[in-house]
């Protein structure tokens, strides 16, 4: 898992080797300790990144053999969110 690293540039996802874009979504929040921040959301065949939308370099990559589980809830706002667990590989 990265945080804050160079992943993207001028907007683009850094992409690995043989890595390939699953999908792109913008206006993704990213909620922690009841704050949020407006990004953008990628999948690819490796990880999932999200980054803020008005700075690039406030953002996560995290490669899919460190999520143990993925799930979603319901929000107390009433939306739907998406709850990333990780675990450490290295």
């Amino acid at each position: 898992m990265k945080l804050r690293g160079a992943i993207i540039q001028s907007g683009q996802l850094n992409m690995l080797p043989d890595e390939r874009l699953v999908a792109r979504h913008d206006g993704v929040w990213n909620l922690s300790a009841d704050q949020g921040n407006l990004g953008v959301f990628y999948i690819t065949n490796v990880r999932v990144v999200w980054y803020a939308k008005g700075a690039e370099n406030f953002n996560v990559s995290i490669p899919f053999i460190q999520m143990p589980t993925v799930s979603s809830r319901m929000h107390t706002g009433g939306q739907r969110v998406l709850i990333i667990e990780t675990v450490d590989r290295g």
